[in-house]
């Protein structure tokens, strides 16, 4: 099934992107030469945490408050073969909004041709997530500090809230 963009209530206008840059280690190689499908989702899930800890959120932090990110769903489409020893690229982008809760991010995998600039689309990912309370085991909106981390707008997070439930 042929992944479409998520339907979203609110957008951003200008989307910032960050960027991973990795190899492709052994340990993500399956039987038949190839990153297992799941080794994607790991190689995923670094790049954000790269952005996480770039604005100083380690796990440390995230354990101290009692708040951080959780996926709440996602979608990928794979579309070329990476192997291991692969230089890669992986391009975050906040998209936008479904609800007050559920937060938007797009990520790709981008091989790099003999190590140049030239890129080669590897695959792509929807990523819906939210902020978690790890006390009270709940979903909650984002607070200021979020909104600055993970790239999000917060008037548009207040206006939306006038509309949501």
């Amino acid at each position: 099934m042929h992944h479409k963009d998520p339907i979203l209530f609110e957008t951003f206008p200008l989307p910032s992107t960050s960027l991973y840059r990795t190899t492709i280690p052994g340990k993500y190689i399956d039987s038949f030469g190839h990153v297992n499908n799941a080794s994607y989702l790991n190689i995923f899930e670094d790049a954000r945490w790269e952005i996480l800890n770039k604005k100083g959120m380690n796990i440390d932090f995230i354990q101290k408050n009692k708040i951080g990110p959780v996926v709440t769903m996602v979608s990928v489409r794979y579309l070329k073969e990476l192997k291991e020893s692969d230089a890669i690229l992986v391009k975050s982008t906040p998209i936008g909004y479904k609800n007050k809760f559920i937060f938007t991010m797009k990520q790709e995998i981008f091989l790099l041709l003999d190590n140049s600039e030239e890129e080669k689309k590897s695959s792509e990912a929807y990523f819906d997530f939210a902020l978690f309370d790890l006390t009270h085991r709940k979903i909650l909106p984002p607070n200021d500090l979020w909104c600055d981390v993970l790239g999000l707008q917060k008037s548009h997070l207040e206006e939306m809230s006038k509309f949501v439930k």
